[in-house]
């Protein structure tokens, strides 16, 4: 299959960096069996992250434009304008 001229070549990368953590619900002080006591309850707590970075590049070799998705917080405000017309040797 051929790629006419103006269709660019799109490089996709996807990261899931989803996880679990154990954090604390909630608590209770009072008494107890004639005793004061303190309980802690904990749970897990799912965290999604994923981010999918989408690169066009054109038959020049030249990034056209980076589009982000999800959670890709560092690249997506500091780095992307880096990467326009940077030219790929692949």
């Amino acid at each position: 299959m051929v790629v006419p001229e103006e269709d660019p070549v799109v490089l996709r990368y996807v990261r899931d960096s989803s996880y679990v953590t154990r954090e604390a619900a909630g608590t209770y002080t009072g008494p107890q069996n004639g005793q004061l006591v303190h309980t802690e309850y904990w749970e897990d707590v799912q965290h999604s992250g994923s981010c999918q970075i989408d690169v066009f590049v054109n038959r020049a070799r030249l990034v056209q434009k980076v589009c982000t998705k999800g959670r890709c917080t560092v690249l997506a405000t500091s780095k992307i304008r880096d990467f326009q017309n940077l030219k790929l040797s692949i």
